[in-house]
């Protein structure tokens, strides 16, 4: 993933509480009853990644590194193809819980690697010698094992990954939407969560001219002999012209 230089999801969640703060005022203007908002960084910033996603192209590559004494820093291979790891160690106690949950005590005896300057310094050996460590750990146990040291790690996640997520399957976070044409399938919701508020919608997106009655009729005041006529007419159509 691209490295944006900055903890990206912390000002994403904050728009996004301030936006679901806004909408939450304005449900009490409405109702006369208020609400508690929840939002999580998770949520919030998985609204970015569609366009990666949908894209299909390769992630262009991240900037060097803005923060050396951060050594090491970065993503790393693990077991299995194409499956990676983020970690980041910002001292030197982080580093020796790093190379114990690795069970690579030659890692923390190397003098090239004693401090954080040492790991900057040998930064192409260190990222080497890591991610022939790293390459033999199943991501998810090494993330977990690395978290309850005290080092900063997280899962690099595909998108069926997060299809799976018990955490987010815990909070409410994907909608099961049925289409007549497409079927029964999950979607994202919305990244916050409101104690009263209402559920998010769950209708499907529209078939083609789904919508020609209630416009044409309901809005447009128009009878059923005015709408056989634009449809005899070619004005407007129930089905694809192909």
């Amino acid at each position: 993933p691209l490295l944006a230089g900055v903890a990206l999801p912390d000002p994403v969640a904050g728009a996004t509480a301030a936006l679901a703060t806004l909408a939450a005022l304005r449900w009490r203007e409405r109702s006369g009853h208020g609400l508690r908002v929840e939002v999580a960084q998770w949520e919030a910033a998985l609204q970015l990644v569609g366009p990666w996603l949908i894209a299909g192209v390769p992630a262009p590559r991240s900037p060097a590194d803005l923060d050396p004494p951060a050594a090491p820093r970065g993503v790393y291979p693990c077991r299995g193809r194409d499956t990676w790891l983020a970690l980041t160690v910002e001292s030197d106690a982080e580093w020796a819980s790093l190379c114990s949950a690795l069970g690579a005590p030659d890692l923390a005896a190397d003098p090239r690697f004693a401090s954080a300057a040492d790991r900057a310094q040998h930064g192409a050996a260190l990222e080497v010698a890591l991610a022939a460590r790293t390459r033999l750990c199943n991501r998810f146990a090494l993330a977990a094992k690395l978290q309850r040291a005290g080092v900063a790690a997280g899962v690099v996640r595909r998108p069926a990954d997060v299809a799976r997520d018990a955490q987010l399957d815990a909070r409410g976070f994907f909608l099961k939407i049925s289409h007549r044409e497409a079927g029964t399938h999950r979607y994202p919701g919305v990244p916050w969560r409101c104690d009263v508020w209402p559920a998010p919608p769950r209708a499907p997106a529209p078939c083609f001219g789904a919508h020609n009655a209630a416009v044409l009729r309901d809005w447009l005041g128009l009878d059923a002999a005015d709408v056989a006529r634009l449809l005899a007419d070619g004005a407007l159509a129930a089905a694809p012209r192909v």
